[in-house]
């Protein structure tokens, strides 16, 4: 029923994943979505296909329309699947300059341990014993414009364990992010 536009971001595409939630509903709802539809992506991925994550450049009211979004719904991620090309385009080299997609925060900047009643940064993956592959994982995680808004922190305990949160952006997309 007509082209879906994500503004030259993605073209040849016809199939795509979109997810929609409620306006403002439960505070968990964007991570609990962003870790199902993350899930979703994978599964493609598995498959041999290609994805991407769009979060702002899809027009919005096309794809509300598409998805048959009820009063109070919203569409917050879309995702086209497909074969990808093999070869990039200037149009995603500029998305990935823009994007920082190259560059990740360092240990110190989201990884933290309890020094009495305050928070001490981890320097380096040795400080974090077992969890240090894991926590590289998130810390290479994908995120809306690369602003990875998680911070964890390393409880020394037996067994080891992860206290995570995510810092609030203005552009909405930190719960979905966390929930990658």
């Amino acid at each position: 029923e007509g082209k879906l536009g994500t503004y030259g971001v993605i073209s040849g595409c016809s199939t795509f994943l979109v997810g929609k939630l409620a306006e403002r509903g439960n505070p968990t709802d964007g991570s609990d979505f962003g870790c199902v539809f993350e899930r979703l992506v994978l599964r493609c991925t598995q498959m041999g296909l290609g994805t991407v994550w769009l979060g702002g450049t899809f027009n919005g009211p096309e794809f509300s329309r598409a998805a048959q979004c009820a009063p109070g719904e919203r569409v917050v991620i879309v995702s086209p699947v497909g074969h990808k090309t093999t070869k990039r385009g200037m149009m995603d080299g500029m998305m990935r300059t823009f994007a920082g997609s190259a560059k990740r925060l360092a240990w110190d900047k989201i990884f933290f341990r309890p020094a009495g009643a305050a928070l001490a940064p981890l320097a380096t993956p040795a400080e974090a014993g077992p969890l240090a592959v894991p926590l590289e994982l998130a810390r290479l995680a994908p995120s809306a414009v690369n602003r990875q808004p998680w911070r964890m922190v390393v409880h020394a305990t037996a067994p080891a364990t992860v206290s995570f949160w995510g810092v609030p952006d203005k552009h909405g997309f930190s719960r979905n992010d966390v929930g990658i």
